[in-house]
C-alpha cells in the first residue's frame, strides 16, 4: 500500500474515484497495530474518493447482518499461521469487494 500511496497517488496522479477497495492487515500479536493499519488504509481510500467495503457477517440465529472495517490475521509468535477464521474473514472481504465492483460496473456507477 505504501507504493500505491506514494507512487500511484502522489507521483503518477492516479484517479481513484469510484474504485472499490477493502483493507486487510497482518500483525505479529493480538494488539500489534493491525486495527490502526486497517483504519489508515480505509482513510486513504475514502480521502481518494473510493468506495470502501468490509467483510459481511450474519448471525444465523437472529438474522442480523453487520460489517467490519476490514480483515486481519495474527502471524507472529503467538499464532504462527493464519487460522481458518482469519482466512474466512479475508475471503468475505475479497468476495464483498468483487461483488460491489461488479454491481457498480453493471449500474454504470464508475470505473470499478
Amino acid at each position: 500500500m505504501k507504493v500505491v500511496i506514494d507512487d500511484w497517488s502522489w507521483k503518477l496522479k492516479v484517479d481513484f474515484t469510484d474504485k472499490v477497495g477493502g483493507a486487510f492487515a497482518t500483525g505479529g500479536g493480538q494488539a500489534g497495530g493491525k486495527e490502526f493499519v486497517l483504519v489508515s488504509l480505509v482513510m486513504f481510500m475514502l480521502n481518494n474518493r473510493m468506495v470502501v467495503a468490509g467483510p459481511l457477517y450474519q448471525n444465523d440465529r437472529t438474522g442480523s447482518v453487520w460489517a467490519e472495517v476490514g480483515a486481519a490475521a495474527m502471524t507472529g509468535p503467538l499464532d504462527a499461521g493464519v487460522s481458518e477464521g482469519e482466512l474466512d474473514s479475508a475471503r468475505r472481504l475479497g468476495e464483498r469487494v468483487a461483488r460491489l465492483a461488479v454491481r457498480l460496473k453493471r449500474a454504470g456507477g464508475g470505473s470499478a
